[in-house]
């Protein structure tokens, strides 16, 4: 007689947010998916989807890391007469639909693993309880492995049981989807050169600068052109006051001077800019304004959360302005410690969500005025930033000459010690660098 498997109580978006985790995220599989169901599933492709992974599991040691790992294995079988080209179809139906509503990239892991851990952990106790009863009835008593299984149990969803990423497909995969992953450019074109496009979502990303050399007008610059790419930013500020933060962004973004653009005569700027809104050339930019408010790594994960539920949209771009200025998430003997746990806390959350680039600013040592380039290590408070950092790039500003120049310090994913420019600047017009003409081409062409 065939073992019926007991429906799991999922309500539709909740499965398919478990699906699609268990699909795209090896350490979710790891510590939770490895013990799903497949039969358990009420939609027929999420029965497909997790068949699939949960085979890939128990061939490889580690779960799928993208759909299209899924989908390369179902078309094998398709291939070989196994499958049945209406459930390719199905299957390839629910990643499209579900990615392309938006919901794919506002799936929590954290928050999933949450609701799913009690579920598992009642299915499974259950299980194994009326397991040890029945072989109790066929003269089989084991306690000991009873009582591992009921351990196991208890600790689920605590710890990985993945082997890793082994030499196979699934990590050619791997490495073809991180290097097909969208960049962020800064709108500077030496530097987005050197940084292969770009910044890199799930990555964290500061500079460093000594006091008026351009950190918040970094920021800002970076800010502009992701909206120049028809992007969305979420801007945590926590030096500078909002209005004269996007004031900066308006500025760089028109190439007109700030003080025009907060001024009484700023109607062709404003007319200029709502045109391109409304021609769909041009993103936004959400600025939160939290100067003088203590700040926390979890505030700015609300934060973003909200902003993202209420929009339905993920941010392409995160910054923070900046994070020396944030407290750590419980009390630490010094600066060092403080900024060890805020900075940590970053790039968890970055590494986590892997939606957005994380971009946030640091401010030089006192010693760093008296130097010509400011180095790795010039980061105040504490050398653990640079550590954890994916990106790190020193402003230096020469104020004889106008000009700038930036040093790639550190570069996880390319080539570190890299001078760009010397190049000029205009912080009236809020810029870091001189803005490529075809980022106007591609926006704001009418001004």
């Amino acid at each position: 007689m065939a073992l019926v498997v007991k429906p799991y109580d999922f309500n539709s978006d909740f499965e398919r947010a478990v699906v699609y985790l268990s699909a795209t995220n090896t350490g979710f599989f790891g510590r939770l998916g490895f013990r799903l169901e497949a039969k358990g599933f009420a939609l027929p492709a999420s029965v497909l989807v997790m068949e699939t992974a949960l085979g890939m599991y128990h061939e490889t040691g580690v779960g799928p890391s993208a759909p299209p790992i899924v989908m390369q294995r179902l078309a094998n079988m398709h291939r070989a007469g196994k499958l049945l080209h209406d459930d390719l179809l199905l299957v390839q139906s629910f990643f499209d639909q579900y990615e392309h509503s938006g919901k794919a990239a506002l799936v929590s892991e954290p928050a999933i693993s949450a609701e799913l851990i009690p579920i598992l952990k009642h299915r499974l106790t259950d299980k194994a309880l009326f397991g040890a009863i029945d072989n109790k009835a066929k003269g089989i008593l084991d306690t000991t492995g009873l009582r591992t299984e009921l351990e196991t149990i208890d600790s689920l969803g605590l710890h990985d049981k993945s082997v890793g990423l082994e030499l196979n497909d699934a990590l050619w995969a791997a490495i073809e989807q991180q290097r097909l992953t969208p960049r962020r450019r800064t709108g500077i074109s030496e530097l987005d050169t050197q940084l292969n496009g770009g910044l890199v979502p799930g990555a964290l990303s500061f500079f460093i600068g000594g006091p008026g050399d351009g950190k918040s007008m970094m920021l800002s610059h970076v800010t502009a052109n992701c909206m120049r790419q028809r992007g969305l930013v979420g801007v945590v500020t926590l030096e500078v006051n909002g209005i004269d933060w996007y004031s900066r962004v308006l500025a760089n973004l028109t190439d007109t001077p700030i003080d025009v653009v907060q001024g009484p005569n700023n109607a062709a700027v404003r007319k200029a800019l709502r045109d391109q809104q409304e021609a769909g050339r041009l993103g936004a930019a959400l600025v939160k304004d939290l100067t003088g408010v203590p700040t926390k790594v979890q505030d700015l994960k609300d934060w973003v959360k909200s902003c993202e539920d209420k929009m339905g949209r993920t941010f392409d771009l995160i910054v923070v302005d900046y994070a020396d200025r944030m407290e750590p998430h419980k009390a630490c003997k010094g600066s060092y410690e403080s900024m060890l746990h805020v900075y940590d806390g970053l790039r968890m959350w970055a590494a986590e969500k892997r939606l957005w680039p994380l971009l946030t600013a640091s401010q030089s040592k006192a010693k760093g005025k008296d130097q010509q380039t400011l180095g790795l290590y010039d980061a105040a408070d504490s050398t653990h930033k640079v550590r954890v950092a994916d990106l790190v790039i020193t402003i230096n500003v020469n104020r004889e000459t106008g000009e700038v120049r930036f040093w790639i310090a550190k570069h996880r994913l390319g080539k570190s010690d890299l001078m760009i420019g010397p190049l000029p600047i205009d912080f009236s017009r809020g810029r870091m660098a001189p803005v490529p003409d075809f980022l106007y081409r591609e926006a704001l062409t009418a001004l």
